[in-house]
């Protein structure tokens, strides 16, 4: 995960820690996990009593009070909510900065194994946060678990499960950094697919057998939105040639993305995305269910198409719930072909599948065919498509699969892709046309 974070950062954050032995809690799973139990009950109960598991195994195996206390304090020194209104970040608040509970076996997000809906689902919370101005460190009452008496407390928290690969250990951090889900969190499927980590793009890898081991990056916004963006910013008035480097890290020196300021407080954020770094896995990750009457586990592989990917920012909207809002969100990607794949008997293709070939640029897209319970679609090799116009609100959505892509702006904005090299330094350059003044 460090590594991770390293890169996709562009060598300005990383993590650090301290990972402990194993602790036996009070309960089996599904005290905790249960689909019957209310989550405020048996999530922050399992941090309760995870964390109390471990305090006195360290008394246990001859550490003092004052020695635990000691290792605690080692992991708080970011004030997150600025509680004492200084002005001051760095300090810290009483709080564990950032606290991981990882619980044996598979979480209920992957299927739960043995245990199935009696697994805990991985998630950021906040442990009591109803306790909140009762409870919690002197002068900052919080809420939250304190560890002994320590005088130490967990309030946000992650919690990942044992045999969970990269890919959600990654995503729950990026809650805990205070990045939202970007998939339909109301039930729907939107478009954002395995374009980011904080979507599908959590359960990426390098291929066959395992799914979720080698997760994808974020997206332009999110690194924006973190500050770990060299981005480049065309605004109103005349066209302008830019040239990016890949998405999957920056080198500053070339921009990773060019942002389009729009009237309506949004922006367009266009990026090259490339198969490199931890991108790589997007020609060689992502996966479909295609025999699922027959074969459950069996997943058939097929490439996001690589080029230049347009995200539609609009923070108006709040969020990606295209099931509840069709066409508008918080931040969707453009699909450059935004017509309906469809099988046999008219079904569409899920929504995590369909924008594999949403990217722009100066390549024809490969052929890919998919599978539902063994019944095939094929998508043939299309043209490239360079040139990016969002004169009609509605050229890239579609009223037939409404909960994909996105309507874009209308404000006169053109990208062309005037060239596009791959291999081992991915370079673009774009001409762009901002809207005018």
């Amino acid at each position: 995960m460090a590594n991770f974070y390293y890169k996709q950062s562009g060598g300005r954050y990383t993590v650090g820690g301290d990972v402990s032995e194993w602790v036996t809690v009070p309960y089996n799973e599904a005290r905790y996990g249960s689909n019957a139990v209310p989550q405020s009950d048996g999530y922050w109960n399992f941090v309760k009593d995870s964390a109390t598991a471990w305090y006195q195994a360290q008394l246990a195996a001859g550490q003092t009070p004052e020695q635990v206390k000691a290792y605690l304090t080692s992991f708080d020194s970011w004030d997150r909510d600025d509680f004492d209104d200084d002005g001051d970040f760095n300090e810290p608040d009483g709080y564990v900065d950032h606290f991981q509970a990882v619980h044996a076996g598979m979480g209920e997000e992957a299927g739960g194994g043995a245990e199935g809906t009696d697994a805990i689902w991985a998630h950021r919370w906040y442990a009591f946060s109803n306790l909140r101005g009762t409870a919690g460190p002197a002068g900052n009452l919080a809420g939250g678990v304190q560890i002994g008496d320590t005088g130490i407390w967990i309030g946000d928290y992650t919690t990942e499960p044992e045999n969970g690969g990269l890919g959600v250990f990654v995503h729950e951090y990026g809650h805990d950094l205070g990045l939202p889900d970007l998939y339909d969190t109301a039930g729907g499927e939107n478009g954002t697919g395995f374009w980011s980590v904080m979507s599908s793009g959590s359960w990426l890898g390098r291929g066959n057998p395992t799914i979720g081991s080698t997760p994808g990056y974020m997206g332009a916004w999110e690194k924006i939105w973190l500050g770990w963006s060299d981005f480049v910013t065309v605004n109103p008035g005349r066209s302008k040639y830019v040239t990016l480097g890949s998405a999957a890290y920056g080198d500053g020196i070339l921009p990773e993305a060019v942002v389009i300021p729009l009237a309506d407080g949004g922006y367009y954020a266009a990026e090259y995305r490339s198969y490199t770094g931890y991108d790589e896995t997007l020609r060689l990750g992502p996966y479909n269910w295609g025999w699922a009457n027959s074969r459950p586990d069996w997943a058939e592989r097929f490439p996001y198409q690589d080029g230049l990917l347009i995200w539609y920012v609009n923070p108006a909207v709040g969020n990606n719930n295209t099931s509840v809002h069709p066409g508008t969100g918080l931040t969707l990607p453009v699909d450059a072909r935004p017509a309906p794949i469809t099988f046999p008997d008219g079904t569409l293709l899920s929504n995590r599948r369909q924008p594999f070939d949403a990217t722009f640029g100066l390549q024809a897209t490969d052929p890919v065919t998919f599978h539902r319970n063994g019944e095939p679609v094929s998508v043939p090799r299309r043209p490239a498509i360079p040139v990016f116009d969002d004169s009609d609100p509605l050229r890239y959505w579609n009223a037939a699969n409404p909960q994909h892509s996105v309507k874009v702006a209308g404000a006169g904005v053109k990208i062309e892709v005037k060239t596009q090299l791959g291999g081992l330094v991915p370079l673009m350059t774009l001409k762009v046309t901002p809207p005018a003044k």
